[in-house]
């Protein structure tokens, strides 16, 4: 059977507002194509990561320059092959599912015998 290869993951930018020196100007808001961003006028924001691509579009349009892009770092993924079912059996597994859905149900089976 052939080794399984680790994926790595590449660091991901995110936005992070300094929420102390935030004026709440909503600029970012308004620059933000993903709607990472949530706060309101005259109110400090925050910045929802799983949201944030990276993108730099929010730095700019802050007037007090308040919003810094920081790298996360994750370990990388390793999938194991004793993690993971044996080809053979995954595809009986499929095949085992899909062979139930196309089966006829009882009830089905039951309604049939009662036509005339």
């Amino acid at each position: 059977m052939a080794a399984i290869p680790t994926v790595e993951m590449r660091p991901r930018r995110v936005a992070v507002i300094r929420e102390a020196e935030c004026i709440g100007c909503t600029r970012c808001i308004d620059a933000c194509p993903t709607d990472a961003i949530i706060g309101a006028a005259k109110l400090m924001h925050t910045v929802f990561n799983q949201r944030c691509t990276g993108c730099d579009l929010c730095l700019e349009p802050c007037p007090v320059d308040c919003i810094d892009m920081v790298t996360l770092t994750l370990p990388p993924l390793t999938v194991s092959s004793a993690s993971l079912p044996p080809p053979e059996e995954s595809v009986t597994t499929a095949e085992a599912v899909y062979a139930d859905q196309a089966k006829p149900s009882d009830m089905e089976a039951e309604s049939s015998a009662i036509k005339p």
